[in-house]
């Protein structure tokens, strides 16, 4: 099972949540442009976050390391 993965707004407030693959690949589709952070976790292994800028009609990658 993979990590527990949240998408939160510039305020704060939490837009999404999903789980990555096992291989620790993530999804959020249909997200408007802006500002998000982007936090993971998984028991026994870590959590950590990122910071992301979506743009309208693009893929935003990001890569968080669980510590």
């Amino acid at each position: 099972q993979g990590a527990h993965v949240a998408l939160e707004d510039a305020h704060h407030h939490l837009v999404a949540r999903t789980s990555s693959d096992n291989h620790g690949a993530f999804r959020f589709p249909h997200v408007r442009p802006g500002h998000y952070t982007v936090r993971a976790g998984k028991a026994h292994v870590g959590h950590g976050s990122a910071g992301v800028d979506v743009q309208a009609g693009q893929t935003a990658t990001v890569q968080i390391v669980l510590q």
